[in-house]
């Protein structure tokens, strides 16, 4: 089976990854590669590892999260790991071809 969560607003990444845990704990193997999605800290990563589900994220990273997953400091919000539309750069198209790749090996 394969989802594809897109556009703006919420709920895309935690549509993804309810459906994602429901299929691993039915015995599926799961993967999920998110576009434009760099490293974070977020709590669902730690969630996803303990389930066995493989996640890929292409796309800027935080430059805060190991201090912000250490307790240290809280995000705040500097939007340098974000992509906008008016932003994208000749970096984040690579990251995306390589998950597009990824994506279609995958299938």
């Amino acid at each position: 089976m394969i989802q594809v969560y897109t556009g703006d607003g919420k709920g895309k990444t935690t549509a993804a990854f309810g459906l994602a845990m429901r299929a691993a704990g039915h015995g599926y193997r799961v993967r999920i590669i998110q576009f434009l999605k760099g490293s974070t800290y977020s709590g669902e990563l730690v969630a996803a590892e303990k389930l066995g589900i493989e996640v890929f994220q292409f796309g800027r990273t935080c430059p805060h999260a190991a201090v912000i997953k250490s307790g240290f400091m809280k995000c705040q919000k500097c939007g340098q790991c974000l992509v906008g539309f008016n932003d994208i750069n000749d970096w984040d198209r690579q990251k995306v071809g390589m998950a597009w790749k990824l994506a279609q090996d995958t299938v």
